[in-house]
């Protein structure tokens, strides 16, 4: 079954990479159903991840939260840090996309703690979760605060060669600069 489903989930990556929503849904819900039948969690986290990402390309917010949410149950379940931390950052991304900033703020907290916790951290992930955080912390009045952690992301993205996400850092950097 891990064979059939993981096929599926590859399917599917390809899919959204070509902008075939609608195939990549339907091979990540036949993967969803073989993993829940055969209570493989893991392939089942797998699975409901990379279709709360198809969802939430069309726009569907709520129902990426809610496959997320789901995701981010078996992520705890499984006690894998990254994971959790990855899981979570997604949840807090569309919590803060919805316009719930209280729940994005404790969820992208709960990530950058997680990723901080973590020895050898993907920087990636990591800038990832400072870029939306520094958002709320700036919306909060807490200037310094949002400045700190855009640097850090700005020196995380630099590290691992994402140009675009330095040149956002940047821009946000400058815009906190000229704020009176």
């Amino acid at each position: 079954m891990a064979d059939r489903t993981d096929q599926l989930i590859e399917q599917a990556r390809i899919a959204r990479n070509e902008s075939r929503g609608k195939d990549a849904r339907r091979d990540l819900e036949s993967a969803i159903a073989i993993a829940r039948g055969s209570g493989d969690h893991a392939t089942l986290l797998r699975a409901l991840k990379a279709l709360g990402h198809v969802v939430w390309d069309d726009g569907n917010l709520d129902d990426a939260l809610a496959l997320y949410e789901e995701a981010l149950e078996l992520a705890r379940a499984g006690r894998d840090h990254a994971t959790i931390a990855h899981t979570v950052r997604h949840v807090g991304q569309l919590h803060l996309e919805s316009g719930r900033g209280g729940d994005a703020e404790r969820c992208l907290r709960e990530a950058v703690e997680i990723y901080r916790s973590i020895d050898d951290a993907c920087a990636l992930d990591m800038a990832n979760a400072l870029w939306p955080y520094s958002t709320l912390v700036e919306r909060s009045g807490e200037t310094d605060a949002a400045r700190a952690l855009l640097i850090e992301a700005r020196d995380l993205y630099a590290e691992v060669g994402v140009s675009q996400g330095v040149d956002e850092c940047e821009a946000r950097l400058r815009a906190l600069e000229s704020r009176p």
